[in-house]
């Protein structure tokens, strides 16, 4: 299956919003240790980018950035926010900086392609 993967930029704020995640195992190569390993992966589903709409992936490998983004997941009260993160530095000293941005009722509406309850 082909998938459009979101990557971040170092030092380079994005902003998205996310309407499903999933969960999947993932064999990577650890550079670090030199072999492959089974690890677990959460992927959002990206439906707007800065501000735009958008059908791509974002898959988190980082368990820094998860743990960041892990409150959200319940009841996938994700879907009520728009996130910037940002990511800094390289390999295992990489930070996130994440941003939750709740949204109005007005701009979820935007967001799921629906009316504003009580709007016209």
């Amino acid at each position: 299956m082909l998938m459009n993967f979101l990557a971040l930029e170092e030092g380079k704020p994005t902003r998205m919003h996310f309407s499903d995640l999933y969960r999947v195992q993932r064999r990577i190569f650890d550079r670090e240790l030199g072999i492959f390993k089974e690890v677990d992966s959460r992927v959002f589903f990206v439906d707007r980018l800065e501000g735009q709409p958008a059908g791509r992936t974002f898959s988190v490998l980082s368990q820094k950035l998860m743990a960041q983004l892990e409150p959200f997941v319940e009841g996938n009260r994700f879907m009520e926010y728009e996130f910037i993160i940002t990511k800094e530095g390289s390999g295992f000293s990489t930070e996130y900086r994440v941003q939750p941005i709740r949204v109005t009722v007005e701009r979820l509406a935007e967001l799921s392609g629906g009316a504003a309850p009580g709007g016209s």
